[in-house]
């Protein structure tokens, strides 16, 4: 039972004799003290002579339907996927896709044990990821028939780039938001609640371009984690170092771009491959809030089995604390092919006074916080770090990098002098 939905609701279980749901041990106090007060026994055998209690059914609820179908379960699990240990946001789209999950009626085996209540049936209704997957395992074994050729990389970008962003009746596929009422706490999915969308079947049979990805690019991806290589060697049997170059997460052919955090601009490239006849596409996009993109080319023809690189330039144009997100499509005839696209900006932030007189530039940051408090973040690579520091304390000194850096509130100096300056980074 979950007595927090109106009405309560209970999952489907097999039931041998006809019996009644009550919803909290006080109810069924209520329910045994009228039951043994209305029994009258024989005194001397104490044996049930009649059954006094009565019952009748009152009210009742009557069946709401929502006519709008598919939507994101508040159990479904949401992005965006972690990076390591450190649980940075990752440049990867997750989840992929969504697919029917919620309260499917599937063959059961009668001998499972893991169920007690469905032991010795052989049809079940269950809900969640290991009911999604089923819908997904048998549409990739029919994309496979078709293509025998395909990677995993290739049959899972035909599933993400023919997904559907609508319900059935053409609005935005909505996500549930609370546990309690979810129906009424609603709100149109991200590509944090369902990836690409909802799986299309027959759109999946025929995606006209992929992104296609080998073994080793998500091998190299997965070595370029940090602390990952124990994980692959156990997973995989293959040792890290045998992989001298690593991929980041935003350069894996992926049927979506992720930028966790853009600073300011970046060029982000995607290979598609034609698996139709010779087709001409155009190429139109959304950009995410605050981001101004452009697509090199903006219009292509590309043979059958041709292969042609997209250039997606991303320039941040005003800072942003949350997640945007955006769409790029390639359209032939009725044939839509979508790309999802998320990103975080940081364009140029405030400027700070008193930090010096040199015209430095480099990927490095500073923000002044409230009074003489002073916050410096130093960013290299993937490696961020800060320094909390106050008028009353003494020089800091710390090696970021390749060179050192002199923190002396107020003023920011650098000991070496290099011809660069932080790029000012937004305060949290």
């Amino acid at each position: 039972m979950d007595p927090f939905v109106i009405g309560f609701q209970l999952n489907p279980i097999p039931m041998r004799v006809p019996g009644i749901i009550i919803p909290s041990p006080d109810d069924s106090k209520v329910l045994l003290q009228y039951y043994n007060s209305s029994l009258e026994r024989n005194e001397t055998t104490k044996q049930i002579t009649r059954f006094g209690s009565v019952a009748r059914i009152l009210g009742g609820l009557k069946a709401n339907y929502s006519n709008s179908a598919p939507k994101v379960m508040f159990y479904s699990a949401r992005g965006p996927d972690p990076e390591d240990s450190f649980l940075n946001n990752a440049d990867i789209l997750k989840p992929n896709l969504v697919a029917p999950g919620n309260l499917i009626w599937a063959a059961w085996s009668s001998l499972g044990t893991d169920s007690v209540e469905f032991q010795g049936e052989n049809f079940a209704m269950m809900s969640g990821t290991s009911m999604a997957a089923p819908h997904i395992a048998g549409l990739a074994a029919l994309i496979k028939q078709k293509f025998p050729s395909f990677s995993p990389a290739a049959i899972a970008s035909a599933l993400s780039t023919t997904a559907s962003l609508y319900d059935n009746n053409g609005g935005p596929i909505m996500a549930q938001r609370a546990y309690s009422n979810p129906d009424i706490n609603q709100s149109p999915a991200t590509p944090f609640d369902m990836g690409s969308g909802f799986v299309n079947a027959t759109g999946a049979l025929d995606p006209g371009l992929i992104f296609d990805s080998r073994y080793d690019d998500y091998m190299s991806f997965l070595c370029g984690i940090n602390g990952s290589s124990p994980v692959v060697l156990n997973y995989t049997g293959q040792n890290c170092l045998s992989y001298n170059s690593t991929i980041n997460g935003i350069d894996l052919n992926l049927p979506s771009i992720t930028i966790a955090k853009l600073y300011q601009s970046k060029t982000v490239q995607r290979s598609v491959t034609n698996i139709a006849g010779e087709e001409t596409y155009r190429v139109g996009w959304s950009a995410p809030y605050g981001v101004t993109i452009k697509v090199a080319p903006t219009r292509f023809c590309i043979a059958s089995g041709e292969r042609k690189v997209l250039s997606v330039f991303v320039d941040a144009k005003m800072n942003s604390s949350t997640a945007s997100y955006g769409r790029i499509g390639t359209f032939w005839r009725s044939r839509v092919m979508l790309l999802t696209f998320h990103c975080q900006s940081l364009s140029k932030s405030h400027i700070i006074p008193q930090l010096t007189s040199e015209d430095w530039s480099a990927p490095y940051g500073v923000a002044m916080k409230g009074g003489s408090d002073l916050l410096l973040y130093c960013q290299w690579g993937k490696t961020g770090v800060y320094f909390d520091m106050t008028m009353n304390s003494s020089a800091s000194y710390g090696m970021i990098g390749l060179f050192e850096i002199q923190v002396r509130a107020p003023n920011i100096l650098l000991s070496s002098k290099p011809r660069i300056i932080p790029q000012l980074m937004p305060e949290d």
